[in-house]
């Protein structure tokens, strides 16, 4: 079962590339990145590609997935394996052709700030042009003291646990070696304002320190990629209103923190009266900005290990569970034969499937998929499954459902269901079934066409107690068959994002003659027409088969 409702909102918003405006996403359905017209976040660039990437929100936890792009998905700059989901965090940087976005989720998603302090620049662009320069590249050799300084910092960084530790060192060191009087680490948002993410000396709140300002002319510049310092060229017009002036700034410079050309964070440096600047400092706080924004990409590539370590150990254990409780792939109860194959996938680890007979001869067929992944969606199947064949040996059909209803409606979370197909076949062929919002039961008939089997159904079970489920009838003849299946088979798509469809599963099911021929069957063609894109749901497929007396 693919996206879920519930769960906090995301926003994507560029701090780098052609302008756009920031997108939001609601938790509700898959978002498709790229440059088609199905896309919902749209770029129009020719590195884009139609199909790019897209996102989903399972398990309140959004994901992101690269969908075979020709250029290429990066997060945090680490460039994802096509078809591999992978956990996005608030603050995230995507990159995807000449575009880096932002990411924003739940809270942040409203006001932009990872740190809680998002600060907007002082407006001196009336007046910067004649002491704002792009300051050139220096070759000085680097005082000793500074490349101590300089040693003792990347030591000091192989063994920094975070980003926050690692930030607070950065704009100690960079203040210590330049001279200048203060130091701040600053995330980029996408517009003016930026995110104060460290600063050196720390502000003190019991002295009413006011909050600090930063220059917009040297925020914008070094956000391009140049590292921007302020000259002592002649005094700024006194017309402006805020001004470099203003801030009473003599000196400052501005260094873009870049890791394979994408800049998401600024060095800044500056300082309010005669004070002297190291020798070196441009080159010394360079230097320091690059050792900063490698120690920050390997911490994120190690934290991209990490969630998805998590996910998939997770994902384990709920298959685990998953294939413990199904059935045997084939078999046969008194005169119903079946074969079922169920494939896990890349996300969700929550179908269910049971074949048992019941004492008066009849025999239950149950096809479930669950809302979910990892280990909740793990044990909410198995739950269902376990406490509905239990109550189906003693109990009536409707009122076996009714009471798992009322059982997982009262325990599971908000957001949890099961989708539910539940058929007894008496020996005669006629069949009593409830279809709990599931839907997915067709006959193949004699001649090997399809005939949809449509119930008047209900809700899924788990979501209201009060439901009341009635049982309702139908029937299969000796040489039909029933064919069950969960909606991973159907909605799994190709390259393209063209899904496979009931009526590629119609073409394969005209050829062939037993369950066991259908079940391979179906799924040869579903892994021949998705080719390398992973399966993003769980796929279970049954063939129940009514033998002659």
């Amino acid at each position: 079962m693919n996206a879920e409702s519930g769960g906090p909102k995301l926003r994507l918003a560029a701090i780098s590339g052609p302008p756009v405006q920031p997108f939001e996403i609601a938790p509700t359905d898959e978002a498709i990145i790229g440059r088609g017209n199905e896309a919902s976040v749209f770029l129009a660039d020719p590195t884009i590609s139609r199909l790019h990437a897209s996102v989903v929100c399972r398990n309140r936890r959004w994901l992101l997935i690269d969908r075979g792009s020709r250029h290429g998905t990066s997060l945090n700059d680490v460039r994802l394996t096509p078809g591999i989901q992978t956990p996005l965090a608030d603050g995230d940087l995507l990159r995807l052709g000449p575009w880096v976005l932002r990411v924003g989720i739940g809270a942040s998603a409203e006001s932009w700030s990872t740190s809680g302090t998002l600060l907007a620049t002082v407006d001196d662009t009336a007046d910067s042009s004649s002491r704002v320069r792009t300051a050139p590249e220096r070759t000085l050799p680097m005082p000793e003291h500074q490349l101590r300084l300089l040693l003792e910092f990347a030591a000091s960084l192989a063994g920094i646990p975070d980003e926050p530790a690692a930030a607070g060192i950065t704009v100690r060191v960079a203040r210590e070696g330049s001279g200048f009087a203060r130091a701040a680490l600053l995330r980029l948002t996408g517009g003016d304002a930026v995110d104060l993410i460290a600063l050196d000396p720390p502000l003190d709140p019991s002295e009413g320190t006011e909050a600090p300002r930063f220059s917009r002319t040297l925020v914008r510049a070094a956000s391009e990629g140049r590292t921007a310092e302020l000259t002592a060229s002649a005094e700024p017009d006194i017309r402006a209103a805020h001004s470099i002036a203003e801030l009473g700034l003599t000196a400052a410079m501005c260094i873009p923190v870049a890791a394979r050309d994408s800049v998401g964070s600024l060095l800044y440096l500056d300082q309010a009266g005669g004070r002297e600047i190291a020798a070196g400092a441009h080159g010394f706080c360079t230097a320091v900005a690059r050792l900063h924004a490698l120690c920050v990409m390997n911490l994120r590539r190690a934290d991209l290990e990490r969630r998805s370590s998590r996910i998939e150990a997770e994902l384990s254990a709920a298959r685990g569970a998953q294939q413990m409780l199904m059935p045997e792939s084939g078999g046969r109860r008194g005169r119903v034969r079946w074969a079922v194959g169920a494939q896990p996938g890349r996300f969700v680890a929550g179908d269910l499937f049971d074949v048992l007979p019941l004492p008066d001869g009849s025999v239950a067929v149950v096809i479930g998929d669950v809302t979910g992944e990892g280990v909740e969606a793990g044990v909410l199947m198995a739950a269902t499954q376990s406490h509905l064949h239990a109550l189906l040996a003693h109990h009536d059909l409707a009122d076996a459902v009714g009471q798992v209803n009322r059982y997982l409606a009262h325990r599971s979370s908000a957001n949890r269901f099961v989708t539910l197909w539940v058929g007894v076949i008496s020996t005669d062929g006629s069949i009593r079934a409830i279809d709990a919002g599931h839907g997915h039961c067709v006959r193949r008939q004699v001649d090997g066409t399809l005939e949809r089997i449509t119930l008047r159904g209900g809700i899924p079970i788990g979501i209201d107690p009060s439901f009341t489920y009635v049982a309702e009838t139908c029937s299969i003849q000796p040489g039909e068959r029933l064919i069950l299946y969960t909606d991973g088979l159907v909605e799994q798509t190709d390259a393209h994002g063209e899904e496979f469809g009931l009526e590629r599963v119609a073409r394969v099911l005209r050829s062939t003659a037993t369950p066991d021929e259908d079940l391979g069957a179906v799924l040869l063609a579903l892994r021949q027409f998705s080719g390398d894109v992973p399966w993003t749901d769980d796929v279970t497929v049954a063939s129940i088969a009514l033998e002659s007396a």
